[in-house]
């Protein structure tokens, strides 16, 4: 029965690399190549992905009563591919050549929707500002045109577009994401700023969603395609009990000058703690205190920050480093090293 199918039909689909969120046409034709008409022709075509099926074309309560030779009977069927996957074809096709006569055969095709493009983001953290470097890479064999990236931020953020610079010709002129076209394997960086509202910058330091990115493309044909993100999360670097930071630095610094800055230490714990200041001359190399070591704070209230002024001595020229201080938590023995050092420039003489 199948056989007698086959050579009196033909069905062809026009299949191609498929890409996600893409709209999708399929051109479906039943050609009648015997020498005789075929009649009460109906066409049943159903989608499959993963356990859901989906009804997309049945013809079989309205069949074209009558096929003629080299007559076909066509049809077009449109696919939202949403979902990335393998995607199963059920076409099944059912004719009576004879009265009283009804013929049923089947065949499939299968295809795999694609994420045309893998992306990739990395966060850093600098003070308050917040920098999302995005990094996106064409997988498939054809030439995606980038058409807009989008970031959304969560309520307490403002964005800044760092890959656009001032032009007098142009308002906005694009460093490298003007209008991009990607060949298989070809990738594009993109570089994006968040700092908080005013009013909210306390709330955004507690804040590990950033917000969502959506990336709009376009095929070679013109079709368009969109790539949103799930929540883009972030790492908040570990608060120490302790916080140490070095400030009021100043402008011009010589070597065997001594200098002064200023320490802040702030207690970010819920109790009151016995502070002092001292400093680890085995890690001070360029510069090192100008004094002796060990200064005891008092006690420290929760959520307090007092500010220290510290006389240091360049021993070498060029750029150099403030480090080596530590403060201790009296009552417990714990202690805290200033994790982040300072680099300054000494200069030989004036």
């Amino acid at each position: 029965m199948a056989q007698g199918f086959t050579d009196s039909m033909t069905l062809s689909i026009d299949n191609d690399h498929i890409m996600q969120y893409e709209y999708l046409s399929y051109y479906i034709s039943v050609f009648n190549t015997e020498k005789k008409p075929m009649k009460n022709v109906g066409i049943l075509v159903t989608q499959v992905f993963k356990k859901n099926s989906k009804i997309l074309l049945n013809t079989m309560n309205n069949r074209t009563s009558k096929l003629f030779p080299n007559k076909h009977d066509d049809h077009i069927i449109n696919i939202n591919t949403e979902n990335v996957g393998k995607y199963r074809l059920n076409i099944e096709v059912t004719f009576s050549p004879e009265p009283e006569i009804e013929f049923t055969t089947s065949t499939q095709l299968d295809f795999i929707i694609l994420n045309p493009i893998q992306l990739k983001t990395s966060t850093v953290i600098i003070d308050s500002s917040i920098f999302l470097e995005v990094q996106i890479k064409n997988r498939t064999k054809k030439v995606i045109f980038i058409k807009d990236i989008i970031l959304e931020p969560t309520p307490c953020f403002k964005v800044h577009n760092c890959n656009t610079i001032s032009s007098k010709k142009f308002d906005k002129e694009e460093t490298f994401t003007g209008k991009v076209h990607l060949d298989f394997g070809d990738q594009r960086q993109y570089l994006y700023k968040l700092t908080p509202l005013e009013g909210l910058e306390e709330k955004a330091k507690h804040v590990t969603v950033i917000g969502n990115l959506s990336v709009v493309w376009r095929g070679r044909f013109g079709n368009t395609g969109k790539y949103k993100t799930n929540d883009l999360e972030i790492t908040l670097p570990k608060r120490q009990e302790i916080e140490i930071s070095i400030h009021g630095i100043p402008e011009n610094i010589y070597l065997e000058e001594m200098f002064q800055v200023d320490c802040s230490i702030k207690n970010c714990s819920n109790d009151t703690l016995p502070l002092k200041l001292s400093f680890l001359y085995e890690q001070m190399h360029g510069i090192i205190i100008n004094g002796k070591s060990g200064l005891d704070l008092g006690e420290v209230t929760p959520k307090t920050k007092i500010t220290r002024k510290i006389n240091l001595f360049p021993i070498s020229s060029g750029i150099q480093e403030i480090r080596g201080i530590i403060v201790t938590n009296l009552k417990e023995k714990k202690k805290f090293l200033l994790t982040s050092p300072v680099k300054v420039v000494v200069m030989k003489n004036k």
